[in-house]
């Protein structure tokens, strides 16, 4: 291990600690909107489990992740450096493996989470999130198989072995997420731009673009914390260590605040049962104000199609 990995593991442990803390606080906040609505506890039969699990699950591994960089660090800096630079060389150490082993498990979770957002906001439509689905599955599989080859060859620098599944793997997550976040503001704009002529005022410029901003800017700060992950690691810069390890608390952070975004949702929202849509899924139903009294079939047409436009929100 080089002089500037030693200051990569120093800034990578500052980096991570400070991101935790933001991670901290936004998964309380998530738990709180999981549990309750609007300053009220939930019926127990009313609360998504698999969200609040899921988040959990995400925040462990954060949790878990922090506790290796610490670990690493105080026998970095305890040991003699002699056996500092050749014993802490390589990437078959057993924190290397468990850190690798998170960064998959978080990206994994993040973009599976990510495409089911996607399915039920193109009305559960399979066809629509195929790719992602592929690219997500296929990358991850590339994730596992370089932390099976990393575990199994114990020597050091065997950078040349894991290569090859390494980029592909982080090349796909970054694909998925693209490809998903594109889907979901699309599907958000296009409804909105189609039902804008048919909305009362007061609904006018509501959720929708609310929605558009989150979609954007959780996946902004995704995709480019990859994106530079995976810029580093092909130039192995050393601050692959930095970024890599900041990678696992940003996904935390991205969850929990597209959660905690439904808590400030008002408007024409309405909340659908939780056994039909995941996360108490937020409908924004566009209504229709029609000038015939009765309604001739021009105005029948334009109020059925304007109950077709409807988007869920996650």
């Amino acid at each position: 291990m080089s002089f500037s990995d030693l200051r990569a593991n120093v800034v990578a442990l500052f980096t991570t600690s400070v991101l935790y803390g933001i991670n901290a606080v936004t998964f309380f906040v998530c738990i709180k909107v999981l549990l309750g609505s609007r300053g009220r506890a939930s019926s127990w039969r009313l609360i998504h489990y698999t969200m609040i699990t899921t988040a959990l699950v995400m925040f462990a591994v954060a949790t878990l992740d922090i506790g290796v960089i610490f670990d690493r660090c105080i026998k970095i800096f305890i040991d003699e450096m002699p056996q500092r630079m050749t014993t802490f060389s390589g990437i078959s150490n057993w924190w290397s493996i468990v850190e690798f082993s998170n960064t998959v498990v978080q990206t994994f979770i993040g973009d599976a989470i990510l495409i089911c957002r996607c399915l039920v906001i193109w009305n559960r439509r399979w066809k629509i999130v195929l790719g992602p689905a592929a690219t997500c599955c296929i990358g991850t599989g590339c994730g596992i198989a370089a932390a099976a080859v990393g575990s199994t060859n114990f020597h050091p620098n065997n950078q040349e072995e894991i290569q090859p599944f390494i980029i592909p793997f982080l090349a796909l997550t970054l694909v998925t997420n693209v490809a998903t976040s594109s889907l979901i503001i699309f599907r958000i704009w296009n409804v909105g731009r189609r039902s804008t002529p048919y909305l009362v005022p007061q609904e006018a410029g509501g959720a929708l673009p609310r929605a558009i901003r989150v979609t954007l800017e959780a996946g902004l700060l995704y995709t480019t914390a990859v994106l530079v992950l995976l810029i580093t690691y092909s130039t192995g810069h050393h601050s692959q260590i930095i970024i890599g390890r900041a990678l696992i608390q940003i996904i935390g952070i991205v969850f929990n605040s597209i959660i905690s975004s439904r808590a400030r949702q008002k408007g024409s929202l309405t909340v659908a049962p939780t056994t039909m849509l995941p996360l108490d899924a937020m409908v924004i139903n566009q209504e229709v104000v029609v000038s015939h009294d009765p309604p001739d079939k021009q105005g029948r047409r334009i109020a059925e199609r304007a109950k077709k436009n409807r988007v869920v929100l996650w």
